[in-house]
């Protein structure tokens, strides 16, 4: 069977072009969303200065492994424990690497964006008491609604923008997701805006879509694509379930 990967060119898109491959699918890559992560970025070294000097709790909540990348640019490290909330398990293996607190994350449902939303923030709100601080490094296409609850309660409410998400293919890119949706059975998807950076790229040329996570899913149906067979959805998953989809 031939599947389409629509995540970026990065260490994720790859390692799942790896894992569907050794399972026997032929894969192509063409990205129908772009990530860019600028090395300077002084919005956000400055926020995450002012957070990281700020007395009191400090709660760190991640949505993307690509908010890591991002802070990594600003060359300032916690000198004391955060607390860390992750969305997907891939954003959470890569906070435990850099041990800068205690990561929690909904570990039920590895890499479903919605229930891994709907679980975390009422966790990330009981464990927060009035006066704590939460920095949340997040991408341009992720609204404050999210956690604006916790605003009468926080001593510090800091979310810049981090990284940036693109939608859609490029130049030769477009040409290339074309042919990619005439040749594959399936595409799948890791976030909404890969999904309609799908519907921009090639529109109703779209083969079926296998959505990672509830959001994504509801993307589809709100765009009035089609779903792949769950049975075919359900063993994607399978095979991909140690690493997670993106936010955004």
């Amino acid at each position: 069977m031939n599947l389409w990967n629509t995540r970026p060119k990065d260490e994720w898109g790859e390692n799942w072009n790896r894992r569907l491959e050794a399972a026997g699918f032929q894969v192509v890559h063409v990205p129908t969303v772009r990530v860019e992560i600028p090395e300077e970025n002084p919005e956000l070294c400055q926020a995450w200065g002012d957070f990281l000097a700020a007395a009191g709790r400090k709660h760190l909540l991640l949505t993307s492994p690509r908010a890591l990348e991002a802070l990594s640019f600003c060359r300032l490290e916690p000198q004391e424990p955060l607390f860390i909330w992750a969305v997907g398990e891939g954003t959470a293996k890569k906070a435990k690497e850099l041990g800068w607190g205690e990561v929690t994350y909904p570990q039920g449902r590895a890499g479903e964006e919605a229930a891994g939303r709907e679980v975390l923030l009422p966790l990330l709100q009981k464990g927060f008491s009035k006066g704590d601080h939460l920095f949340w490094p997040r991408s341009s296409l992720s609204p404050l609604s999210s956690v604006m609850v916790l605003k009468p309660l926080a001593g510090l409410l800091l979310a810049p923008v981090a990284y940036r998400i693109v939608e859609g293919a490029e130049g030769r890119g477009e040409e290339e997701a074309r042919e990619a949706a005439r040749w594959a059975d399936a595409v799948l998807c890791a976030s909404p805006s890969a999904v309609r950076g799908l519907q921009k790229a090639v529109g109703p040329m779209a083969p079926p879509v296998i959505p990672w996570g509830g959001t994504t899913r509801g993307e589809v149906r709100r765009l009035g694509l089609s779903l792949a067979e769950e049975g075919l959805i359900h063993r994607v998953r399978k095979i991909l379930q140690s690493q997670g989809g993106d936010e955004g």
